[in-house]
C-alpha cells in the first residue's frame, strides 16, 4: 500500500453498493465503476501512481483522491467533482464564539418545539422508514444523486453500516418513541468516520441541523477517536453555505480526471 490517504468514498460497504469492481495485473491494481476508472491505478508492488498508461486508454478517472495535487498533464484535464468537509466531533461540544452562532442558534430550534425527542439506534416501525424515505427522495427529485446507492445505505443489514433514527417524542399507534423524523447513516474506514446520509422529514425547520449536531456529539463517534468526513455539497451552494457555518477542520478541493477535451 502506498499510505495515501482515503477520501469520503473509500469503505467496502460504498464501494460493493456502487457495484466497483477490483481488478490486478503483475504491475498494476485499479477500480472500476460505471465505465470510470474510480482512483488512479496503483502499482501492484511497491509505491506509485499511474497515469498515461496504454492499459487505461479510454478511462476517465472519477476522483484523483490518491494525489490531489495532481493538475494534469498531456491528454488528461482536472475537472472539479465536488468539496470534501471534515469536521471535528469535539468542535461540537460547546460551540462557543461568533462564528458559532448562527448553527448554534439553530440547532436549539427544533428541539425547543418538540421536548419529548428521542435519538436511538432503535427502529420501530420499517413501513414508517419506507415512508420517510419516500417523501424525502421525492422532494429532491431534481437535486438528489445517486438516489438508489442513498437506499443501498438506508435498508443494509450490513454490521458496517451504521444507522439511527431521531423521534418526535409524540406517541403513535405502533412507535412509542413517536413519529420517525429523521435518519443518519454512517460507516467508517481507518482515518475516517464517513457520514454517509442525513434524511430529515419534509417541513421539520431546523431538524437537519439538530440531526447533524446529534450525529456529532453521539458518544459512539467520539469513542473512536476520528476525525468526520462529510463528503461535499453536490453543487448546492445551499449545502455548501450551510457545511461552512459548522466550522470544517478541513474544506478542500476534489478533482476528476478527464481524458481529452470532454466537459
Amino acid at each position: 500500500m502506498t499510505g495515501n490517504e482515503p477520501s469520503f468514498f473509500h469503505t467496502l460497504a460504498y464501494l460493493e453498493f456502487a457495484g466497483a469492481e477490483a481488478w490486478s495485473n503483475p504491475m498494476y491494481t485499479w477500480v472500476t465503476c460505471e465505465g470510470w476508472i474510480m482512483f488512479p491505478p496503483l502499482l501492484t508492488s511497491g509505491s506509485g501512481v499511474v497515469y498515461n498508461n496504454p492499459l487505461f486508454p479510454k478511462g476517465d478517472i472519477w476522483c484523483n483522491d490518491i494525489d490531489n495535487n495532481y493538475v494534469g498533464s498531456g491528454a488528461w484535464h482536472p475537472q472539479f467533482l465536488d468539496w470534501e468537509y471534515v469536521f471535528d466531533p469535539t468542535d461540537f461540544n460547546d460551540m462557543a464564539g461568533g462564528k458559532w452562532n448562527t448553527f448554534r442558534k439553530n440547532v436549539r430550534k427544533w428541539p425547543r418545539e418538540n421536548p419529548e425527542w428521542v435519538y436511538t439506534d432503535e427502529l420501530q416501525d420499517w413501513t414508517a422508514l419506507s415512508v420517510l424515505m419516500g417523501e424525502w427522495m421525492e422532494g429532491r427529485a431534481d437535486k438528489a444523486e445517486d438516489a438508489e446507492l442513498m437506499l443501498k445505505y438506508v435498508f443494509s443489514s450490513r454490521q458496517d453500516v451504521k444507522k439511527n433514527f431521531m423521534y418526535n417524542g409524540v406517541q403513535t399507534p405502533g412507535c412509542s418513541y413517536g413519529e420517525l423524523v429523521g435518519v443518519n447513516v454512517w460507516d467508517w474506514n481507518w482515518k475516517y468516520i464517513n457520514y454517509d446520509l442525513c434524511v430529515v422529514k419534509e417541513g421539520e425547520r431546523f431538524l437537519d441541523e439538530f440531526m447533524r449536531y446529534s450525529f456529532y456529539i453521539d458518544p459512539e463517534i467520539f469513542q473512536t477517536g476520528k476525525l468526520v468526513n462529510d463528503g461535499g455539497s453536490l453543487g448546492r451552494e445551499g449545502l455548501e453555505r450551510f457545511k461552512d457555518k459548522m466550522n470544517p477542520r478541513i474544506k478542500h478541493q476534489r478533482y476528476s480526471l478527464i481524458k481529452g477535451n470532454k466537459k
